[in-house]
C-alpha cells in the first residue's frame, strides 16, 4: 500500500527544525524501519507544509 505524509509545521515563533526527522510505522504485524522524512526542499520550516511520498 503506498503512502503519503504531509507534516505542516506551525507558524508560531521559533517553529521549525533542521534536525533529523525519522518516521516508523507500528502494526498488527510488528514495526517499520526507521524512515528519515527528507525531500528536495527545506523541511520542517516555520509556517511550511511538507509532503512525503
Amino acid at each position: 500500500h503506498p503512502w503519503s505524509l504531509w507534516i505542516w509545521t506551525s507558524d508560531l515563533p521559533g517553529a521549525g527544525t533542521d534536525a533529523a526527522v525519522l518516521l516508523q510505522i507500528y502494526g498488527e504485524k510488528g514495526k517499520s524501519d526507521e524512515m528519515r522524512l527528507d525531500n528536495k526542499t527545506d523541511n520542517f520550516e516555520q509556517g511550511q507544509l511538507d509532503k512525503f511520498m
